[in-house]
């Protein structure tokens, strides 16, 4: 599968960092839609994992270490209320900075896995590249905001972003089935 190019005539359609030290991937922005809608045209049809997938190896990282999956600025509404609705539950405040992380042996993980298309889009990842990646599963998820920006003219709502962390068997954190 060629790699993802962005929409025609874009010049800025996705953008990520890769760390190899760090074993880490950070996605900036990406555009996979025409739109924000649900179901809106697709642009590609390569899936975002397999984006994530290409980059990471083209930049000589090996997915058996691949450790730390990160997304900075959602703008995905979705996924933006899960992370307001977590830092409610934790009695915090997501206009301000602070950071809510769920193990994968709590009980509301599930709910959290699911709820929305970047926790579910790393699951995918997960069982498309089960053995690529070493057995990778979800050690936790960090649900961060960096608060409101000072531009509040800019910037409406505050700066979320959420760090997957993977382990595999024998690592502490590796999930039981």
């Amino acid at each position: 599968m060629e790699p993802y190019t962005g929409p025609a005539g874009s010049d800025y359609s996705a953008s990520w960092v890769i760390s190899l030290p760090l074993n880490a991937y950070v996605t900036e922005y990406v555009a996979l839609t025409d739109g924000h809608e649900i179901g809106g045209k697709r642009l590609t049809p390569m899936r975002y994992r397999d984006m994530m997938v290409d980059n990471y190896l083209d930049a000589g990282g090996d997915l058996k270490t691949w450790t730390y999956i990160g997304t900075r600025s959602i703008a995905n509404m979705a996924t933006r209320d899960l992370i307001s609705n977590v830092f409610h539950a934790a009695g915090k405040d997501v206009d301000q900075p602070g950071s809510v992380e769920f193990l994968s042996d709590s009980s509301e993980f599930g709910n959290v896995a699911f709820g929305n298309p970047f926790t579910q889009g790393i699951q995918g990842l997960l069982r498309e590249y089960e053995e690529d990646m070493g057995k990778a599963k979800i050690k936790r998820f960090i649900f961060i905001s960096e608060g409101m920006c000072k531009e509040k003219d800019i910037y409406v709502y505050p700066l979320l972003n959420l760090v997957v962390e993977l382990c595999r068997p024998g690592d502490e954190g590796y999930p039981s089935d």
